[in-house]
């Protein structure tokens, strides 16, 4: 089934959230009232357009394809932040997006619309009728100091989104206190970013039910090995399930 028509036909239940990986470290979240969240879609070539950086993995769907009601964006990397993508993604005149201080700093630069713009720093929470979106500490060193995680309460369900960041006590410390129901985690283990050990490591500090690795086998540069996180998960983290997605797959929280 064509995934566009997938996302729209999915009912989802009261209670549950329906999660789609996109890919690299893009995941689509509906909800039960039917409300459609992306975080860090990448959906173009925009990488490979202005760094050369050929995706490997195919484009599973067309940015205008997809009717968002909330964009959020953790950090202004390209692969992240698809600046081609993003005016597609916001011309329905009624999707929000939520980003760090450079991200949301590029979206005024693309000619969107101010007002629904929103800069998040760590700490910050906005609740969004079911939806409650909460900044995270993240360490992505210099290369994007404003970078976040992101926390999502839906239906009741934490999910953690580590988006970039390093093995670091304060994150460690965030999701020990989160405990979220999903964590979903890179495991490229370059450019700032978890390996595979730690992105376990981290799965199990946080007591989370479920892992789902991502940040892999888009591009070549950014490495990554799933079968060398299965093997740490059950080392670190024994009572957390490695649930491994293929692009495009969608599962039920």
């Amino acid at each position: 089934m064509d995934l566009a028509l997938k996302i729209v036909t999915t009912a989802v239940k009261p209670g549950d959230v329906a999660i789609f990986w996109l890919g690299q470290a893009g995941f689509l979240f509906k909800t039960a009232t039917g409300m459609l969240i992306a975080v860090d879609p990448y959906l173009t070539d925009y990488t490979e357009r202005i760094a050369g950086f050929k995706r490997l993995s195919p484009k599973l769907i067309a940015p205008q394809d997809l009717d968002l009601d909330i964009l959020i964006t953790s950090h202004d990397h390209p692969d992240h932040f698809d600046a081609d993508a993003v005016p597609l993604l916001m011309a329905n005149g009624r999707a929000r997006l939520f980003g760090s201080v450079e991200a949301a700093g590029h979206a005024r630069k693309l000619g969107l619309d101010p007002d629904r713009i929103n800069v998040m720093k760590a700490g910050d929470e906005v609740q969004i009728g079911t939806l409650k979106i909460t900044a995270v500490f993240a360490d992505h060193g210099e290369l994007a100091p404003d970078a976040l995680g992101i926390m999502l309460m839906v239906s009741d369900k934490k999910i953690y989104l580590a988006a970039d960041t390093a093995y670091h006590p304060e994150v460690v410390r965030t999701v020990r206190q989160i405990k979220p129901d999903l964590i979903i985690v890179p495991i490229n283990g370059a450019y700032g970013n978890l390996n595979e050990t730690e992105a376990a490591r981290l799965a199990g500090e946080s007591e989370a039910r479920i892992a789902v690795p991502c940040h892999f086998w888009t591009f070549a540069i950014h490495r990554g090995d799933p079968q060398a996180f299965a093997d740490a998960m059950r080392e670190y983290a024994p009572s957390c399930m490695a649930k491994f997605l293929y692009q495009g797959e969608m599962f039920i929280l």
